[in-house]
């Protein structure tokens, strides 16, 4: 038998399973095991090993009939994609020869995930901003006692034109904040782009360069310009502090190690807009992955997938060319998430838009899990998504949202209104 992938998408088959003549029944040669559960949908690997002859594949859940296919290849995985959430399952999967069993899978057990409730409180902030306009452009959730959002705001009365370009919230109250890019020694207070917290609790701030603040004290990020350029930066994302990749204009990425930076070539000159990265916990493969597009029209628009391992890069195939994109998130292989003209998720390659949530651009997507996520945008527009739908929160829908952040259950989404900061800050209860 010749060894492949083979997909199959289960659907429900009214079928009555009657056992028939056993002529040989065991469990040495075939393996079925459990790759990926999520809220409506689990994957399994069928591994086969024998000499017998056999002509058909049968899968049950739960003494139902849910595949019946010819099977043709030894190592493949299945796919039932009609369950529902927070139940538990049990698989086998036989081989069978005119019409008798010839070989029995072990018995997987399995629980879906359960949706998460949309049940949050919320508190506003607005950020002052009397002596110019007023932004935040991001926030980075280090705990519910420690939060910084980075933009540019105005409100210092004896320096009407020097600006603040952080506040943090201590667990009480915001305080605005300076923090310092140093250049030949001197500080300059330049509007952040971003901020990114590692598991560790540091955080990296920049646009301009990079900052970082280790909880005691701030000191530059050097990016030699053979690595960089000139070019502002957009995004960071890491999986520590010594794996770190840096994204901007013009198709820049750079990579850090923790001693040096290296630039990575995108394969576009598109402005890269975001940068997310995760680990499948099984295949412990790294996934890296950047959306590219200008933000305000419909030009050529396109995802980077960065291969840690090497220099390589290539794209996932964007189909909604008359859509921007311009966020993503995920938190395994099986789902990647975009927003920017629209929310788009792709499972396996089939993408799917979200017509529940009105298409207002949204500037920016993050979650706990693929049944926990939020997507916050312009006029306003919050949405959490549960994992089966999307509630909005028009109570919270008066400003222009730049980014957000969402950890432990609070999520914080920071933009502007009336040329102010503005700041949501929602806990789940």
């Amino acid at each position: 038998m010749r060894k492949g992938v083979f997909l199959f998408f289960l659907l429900p088959i009214a079928m009555i399973f009657c056992e028939k003549q056993i002529i040989t029944l065991t469990t040495d040669y075939i393996s079925l095991s459990s790759n990926y559960v999520g809220v409506t949908e689990a994957e399994f690997h069928l591994q086969v090993y024998s000499d017998q002859v056999y002509d058909d594949l049968q899968l049950f859940r739960d003494e139902q009939l849910v595949l019946s296919t010819q099977l043709s290849i030894t190592d493949t995985f299945l796919f039932d994609t009609t369950l529902l959430p927070s139940q538990t399952y049990t698989y086998r999967a036989l081989l069978i020869n005119n019409d008798r069993q010839i070989l029995k899978s072990p018995e997987v057990t399995i629980t879906t995930m359960d949706t998460t409730n949309h049940d949050f409180q919320w508190e506003v902030y607005t950020i002052e901003s009397p002596y110019g306009s007023g932004v935040l452009y991001d926030v980075a959730i280090i705990d519910e006692y420690n939060i910084w959002a980075v933009g540019e705001i105005y409100a210092d009365s004896s320096q009407p034109s020097e600006r603040y370009n952080a506040v943090y919230w201590n667990g009480q109250q915001w305080e605005l904040k300076r923090i310092p890019y140093v250049y030949d020694g001197q500080s300059f207070y330049h509007p952040m782009n971003f901020a990114f917290s590692f598991e560790n609790g540091e955080v990296w701030f920049g646009g301009n360069g990079i900052v970082k603040w280790n909880g005691q004290q701030y000191s530059n990020v050097e990016v030699p310009l053979s690595a960089w350029g000139y070019v502002a930066i957009n995004k960071v994302w890491g999986s520590s502090n010594s794996d770190v990749y840096i994204v901007g204009n013009e198709g820049h990425i750079a990579h850090y190690n923790g001693s040096s930076w290296q630039k990575r070539d995108s394969g576009t000159d598109l402005p890269i807009q975001d940068i997310w990265g995760a680990t499948d916990p099984l295949s412990e493969e790294n996934i890296i992955l950047c959306p590219a597009s200008e933000k305000y029209d419909l030009s050529e628009k396109i995802i980077i997938r960065i291969d840690p391992l090497s220099t390589d890069i290539s794209f996932i195939e964007w189909p909604f060319q008359n859509r921007r994109i311009h966020s993503i998130w995920f938190k395994n292989k099986h789902e990647t998430w975009i927003c920017g003209g629209g929310i788009y998720r792709n499972k396996r390659g089939v993408w799917k838009e979200f017509t529940e949530v009105p298409l207002i651009f949204t500037n920016r997507i993050r979650g706990a899990d693929v049944n926990d996520l939020f997507v916050v945008g312009d006029f306003g527009i919050v949405a959490h998504y549960n994992g089966i739908n999307w509630k909005i929160f028009p109570e919270v829908n008066v400003a222009l949202f730049e980014s957000l952040d969402y950890k432990v259950n609070i999520m914080v989404a920071v933009g502007y209104r009336n040329g102010k900061g503005y700041i949501v800050k929602m806990q789940r209860n």
